[in-house]
C-alpha cells in the first residue's frame, strides 16, 4: 500500500496563500504545489468545518452523511446538542485503510469524537465549542496517547481563551498559536516514531491544523486592510499574525512530511476559506419580529436563565475541563 499524507490546514484560503507563497515566505508548500498542482474547490452546503471535513473523509455530501452543522436540533424539543462522529453516516477513509491492512495516524480531524478503533492511532479534534484540551478519552489507543503526551505534552492544551476581551490578547494569541503549532507537530513525530518502533508504520498519516482558522477568525481585520473593520492603527505583530502563523505551518508541513516519508503521495487540503466581514448585518430575528413571525418571551427568571448563568459563570472561572463538562450537559431552553 503506498503510503499518502493528507495535511489539514482549516480555514485555508488562496487569498492569504497565494501572496505568501509568491514571495518565498511558505516554500514548502511552494515546492508542493510547483511539483503538482494546486486548485480551487468548493466547500460544503453549507461550507462549514463539520459537514466539510466529514464530507472529505465520507466521499459523501452533508445530505447523505448527515451532518450540517456544529449542532443538532433535539427532536420534539425547542433545544440543540452538539453534533458528534456518531451522528456521521459513511465509512470514513481511515476505516477503509482499516481494512485494506494499512496502519492509520490521524490527527486533529474535527467531527471525529469518538475517536474509532483503528490499528494505528486517531485523536480528535475540537468537537464542541470549549473543548480546549485533549486527553486519553480523546484517543483510539488511550495507552499510545498517554506515552506521546508523557513525552512531548498533550495533543491540545486549554492555553487561549478566545472570548479576546482583556488588553492584550490578541498579542498574546500569536505567541500562543506559534506555541501551538510546534507542539502539535512534536506530537505527530513522536507518535509516528512510537508506532514505527511497535512494528505499525501508518499507512496513511492525515493531520489537521486548526490554527490557520483561529488566526484568521481574530486577525483578518488587521491582515485586510479592505476589511470594514480594519484598524490602521494596530500594531505590527497584529498585522503579520496571519502570515507568520502560515509561515509557521508551511515549516510544520514540512517536518512532518520529511518525518513520514518525503516521497509519499501528500496532499495539502482545507474545509473552507475565508473573508472579511460584510458591510452590511441582517438581523433575521427583528426582521421575523416585524413581520410577526417571531415572538420573545420574558427573561425575568426561570430555571432556562439560571441555568444559562450558571454556564456562562463556569465558562468564564472553572479551570477548563469542569467549564466543557459544565457547558456539554446544561442545555437550558432557547429563549
Amino acid at each position: 500500500m503506498k503510503p499518502l499524507l493528507v495535511l489539514g490546514l482549516d480555514g485555508a484560503t488562496f487569498d492569504v496563500l497565494d501572496p505568501l507563497l509568491g514571495a518565498g515566505r511558505m516554500p514548502h508548500l511552494e515546492r508542493l504545489r510547483g511539483g503538482g498542482t494546486g486548485q480551487l474547490l468548493p466547500s460544503t452546503r453549507p461550507p462549514m468545518t463539520f459537514p466539510a471535513w466529514s464530507s472529505f473523509l465520507t466521499g459523501l455530501s452533508p445530505g447523505c452523511h448527515g451532518l450540517f452543522d456544529f449542532t443538532q436540533k433535539v427532536p420534539g424539543a425547542y433545544q440543540v446538542r452538539f453534533t458528534n462522529a456518531t451522528d456521521r453516516a459513511g465509512a470514513s477513509l481511515f476505516q477503509r485503510v482499516s481494512r485494506a491492512g494499512g496502519n492509520v495516524l490521524a490527527l486533529g480531524m474535527p467531527a471525529t469524537f469518538p475517536p474509532e478503533r483503528l490499528p494505528g492511532l486517531q485523536v480528535a479534534g475540537f468537537d464542541a465549542p470549549v473543548s480546549t484540551g485533549s486527553d486519553a478519552r480523546a484517543a483510539s489507543d488511550p495507552e499510545l496517547y498517554r506515552e506521546v503526551a508523557a513525552r512531548v505534552g498533550p495533543w491540545m492544551r486549554p492555553d487561549l481563551d478566545e472570548g479576546a476581551r482583556e488588553v492584550g490578547w490578541h498579542e498574546r494569541a500569536v505567541e500562543v498559536l506559534l506555541d501551538r503549532i510546534q507542539r502539535k507537530t512534536a506530537f505527530t513525530l513522536e507518535a509516528l516514531e512510537r508506532l514505527r518502533s511497535r512494528g505499525r508504520s501508518p499507512a496513511l498519516v492525515c493531520v489537521v491544523f486548526s490554527e490557520s482558522d483561529t488566526v484568521q477568525h481574530h486577525f483578518w481585520r488587521d491582515h485586510d486592510p479592505d476589511s470594514p473593520r480594519h484598524d490602521p492603527r494596530a500594531g505590527r505583530v497584529r498585522r503579520e499574525a496571519v502570515s507568520r502563523i502560515h509561515e509557521r505551518l508551511d515549516a510544520a508541513c514540512a517536518e512532518i512530511r520529511t518525518a513520514f516519508a518525503p516521497e509519499a503521495a501528500c496532499a495539502v487540503v482545507s474545509d473552507h476559506g475565508f473573508g472579511g466581514a460584510s458591510r452590511r448585518v441582517l438581523h433575521l430575528n427583528r426582521y421575523l419580529e416585524e413581520c410577526g413571525f417571531l415572538g420573545r418571551r420574558s427573561r425575568g427568571g426561570g430555571a432556562g436563565v439560571l441555568a444559562r448563568e450558571a454556564r456562562d459563570a463556569a465558562l468564564r472561572w472553572l479551570p477548563p475541563r469542569l467549564a466543557q463538562t459544565l457547558f456539554r450537559r446544561i442545555r437550558p431552553a432557547a429563549a
